[in-house]
């Protein structure tokens, strides 16, 4: 089960379900993430995964156009929302996969902590090796005993325009 807010990628992600042939396998809600305690099981996934907005709003550059700025900065939902949302829709031992921005990450593992969800793995992401990270993966379980690993990082491109070995590998490229 998918969720989107916004009407333009909500309806390219149904789309994307009928392309990669996964139509009755996979279904999207046009939904906010703060409603679905409401629509969805309490407790009743083994893993949530987000890639929220955020950006707080009136910081970072805001983007022309408004799908765009609300991808990026919290103006629907914030941090505390995105915990909340994925603790109360998991079971115990259930994954928290998301992605945010490193330089909130003392907030996100405050938020996430404060809703049981412990920080258990993270894995920065850095266009070029010395870049500093743009992006981190943080992996959380609610209601798991403490315990936290930082894997190696992942560098996108070892050179202006071309993929590392381990990119390559993930797009399916020949070395």
């Amino acid at each position: 089960v998918g969720v989107e807010l916004q009407d333009g990628l909500y309806g390219r992600a149904c789309r994307n379900i009928e392309v990669n042939g996964l139509t009755g396998r996979v279904e999207f809600l046009h939904k906010d993430l703060k409603d679905l305690p409401r629509v969805m099981p309490a407790e009743g996934f083994d893993m949530v995964v987000m890639n929220p907005p955020f950006r707080r709003p009136g910081t970072g550059k805001i983007s022309p156009g408004d799908e765009r700025a609300a991808a990026r900065h919290e103006l629907t939902a914030g941090i505390a929302d995105i915990a909340r949302t994925a603790s109360i829709m998991l079971r115990n031992g259930g994954r928290f996969c998301v992605v945010y921005h490193p330089a909130r990450l003392a907030e996100l593992f405050s938020e996430l902590k404060k809703r049981k969800l412990e920080p258990k793995r993270m894995r920065t992401i850095h266009s070029h090796a010395g870049d500093e990270a743009r992006i981190v993966l943080v992996e959380a379980v609610k209601s798991g005993l403490t315990g936290f690993k930082v894997l190696p990082p992942l560098f996108i491109y070892r050179s202006l325009n071309e993929y590392t070995p381990e990119m390559r590998e993930f797009y399916g490229l020949p070395s």
